[in-house]
């Protein structure tokens, strides 16, 4: 007679096989039983056994193959994604991003939320005509904003006046011929001031941080010392019609000449913002 779960007869063969073999076996749907005329014994059940056990290990093996496929197949994914990612676009300086208004102006904005601008009235001159140069600092924020002096100038020459740049933390120059952002640093500045006269000029202790006004171009300059902050408008002009050349005290004045030129503004945090003009 057949019995499907004498697992006594397996014990008698001396096999034991664990009971997820016959588990295995059972769901699959080939749970053998003794042909006719069989005998029912404990070697039947052995290898019914042994052939649940070894279909176990082939799914085993099937299902680790299909594993490691997959873990393959994502890790291609993944290395893929990596590579063909868009980077970021560099901005031209560590904190800043510039933005051109106009052919008359440019903007660089910072992440701490100031905006330089430097502008023009026009691109074309004549020989011998003023060209105003106006440059801002501006808190794009609405809070107040104190951002500490930093003196990480992005070229060297940039003033405002025959003193130097006061108490601003910016500059400006022009330069003859057309330079970008890479080519300006190597480039010395054309002089706009008469190096021949004497100049009475202020003295203004350093500038350890400046707390812009929300939305505004008015900011108080804090310094080291013991004396009050003094707020003043981060607004400044520059006019000229030509530069000198030579040194005191046999320094020349000469105009712009027809040709290109190309206007700096820069302020102690990095911003760097360039325009062009043209005398004809």
């Amino acid at each position: 007679m057949w019995r499907p779960w004498n697992l006594g007869g397996i014990k008698r063969s001396g096999i034991r096989q664990p009971f997820w073999a016959f588990c295995i076996v059972v769901i699959e749907g080939e749970l053998l039983r003794p042909k006719d005329g069989e005998i029912d014994d404990g070697r039947h059940w052995g290898n019914i056994a042994r052939t649940g056990e070894q279909k176990i290990k082939t799914n085993l093996n099937r299902n680790l193959i299909l594993l490691i496929s997959s873990m393959t197949m994502l890790t291609v994914t993944i290395i893929v994604g990596c590579t063909t990612s868009t980077s970021p676009t560099p901005t031209p300086t560590a904190t800043y991003t510039p933005i051109t208004l106009d052919q008359y102006s440019s903007t660089v904005i910072s992440r701490s939320g100031l905006s330089l601008t430097l502008s023009l009235n026009s691109t074309t001159y004549y020989p011998g005509e003023q060209i105003p140069i106006t440059i801002d600092e501006k808190n794009t924020l609405a809070i107040q904003n104190n951002i500490h002096a930093a003196d990480r100038w992005p070229v060297q020459g940039l003033s405002l006046t025959p003193c130097g740049r006061l108490s601003y933390p910016f500059g400006t120059s022009i330069l003859q011929g057309y330079y970008d952002e890479k080519s300006v640093v190597a480039i010395t500045p054309l002089q706009l001031f008469d190096p021949n006269a004497a100049y009475h000029c202020p003295v203004y202790m350093a500038a350890v941080s400046y707390d812009f006004q929300p939305w505004s171009d008015i900011a108080a300059i804090y310094t080291n010392y013991d004396s009050e902050p003094w707020s003043i408008n981060m607004t400044a002009r520059v006019t000229s019609a030509g530069f000198w050349t030579g040194s005191r005290p046999n320094a020349t004045f000469s105009n712009f000449t027809p040709g290109i030129y190309t206007v700096v503004g820069g302020d102690e945090w990095g911003a760097l913002v360039i325009l062009h003009f043209t005398i004809s």
